[in-house]
């Protein structure tokens, strides 16, 4: 690990260390990567929504606006997805690195993923599939959902502030 990582060497090492979930990563190369996703993304995300804004209000005024609004559309979430899925292991790798560093294991990045997905993967399932549950039922498991995503995110977050531990071993 080194102690002062630029911007550039930041993204490097993100994508050197794909699926390196040993060793530490400091706060430096953790938050500038985080940077560097804001800035990948963000544009991606302002573009989505005013498509989706200028498809909802073309509907009833021209078809082939709304048409080609909504192939943007496609297109720009398929970029965010298809990030997103390509990002997902390498930041899991950062988080626990980062979790390294401030002297703790993986154990609450592993929990927190562990207790999250299933909750997730559940709610599309019902959501896509049409199984039939009652608003009650909907309305626990989306609080529930959220109340660990809230919960585990404010965790991970005051962790990854955290300074480095000059006394751990590297393994």
């Amino acid at each position: 690990m080194k102690e002062k990582v630029d911007f550039i060497e930041a993204f490097k090492l993100f994508w050197k260390n794909y699926f390196n979930f040993t060793g530490r990563a400091s706060r430096q190369e953790f938050w500038s990567m985080l940077i560097w996703h804001i800035t990948l993304i963000a544009p991606a995300i302002v573009i989505l929504y005013t498509l989706l804004v200028f498809a909802i209000m073309s509907i009833h005024s021209t078809v082939i606006g709304a048409m080609i609004a909504a192939t943007g559309v496609i297109i720009v979430y398929g970029y965010v997805f298809i990030y997103s899925i390509v990002t997902f292991i390498p930041n899991f790798a950062l988080l626990i690195r980062r979790y390294h560093d401030t002297g703790r294991t993986m154990l609450m990045p592993i929990l927190s993923l562990a207790i999250i997905a299933p909750i997730a993967i559940f709610m599309f399932i019902i959501t896509y599939k049409g199984i039939d549950l009652s608003d009650n039922t909907i309305t626990v498991l989306t609080t529930i959902y959220y109340f660990f995503i809230v919960t585990f995110g404010i965790y991970h977050f005051v962790i990854c502030c955290l300074r480095t531990k000059r006394n751990i071993q590297e393994k």
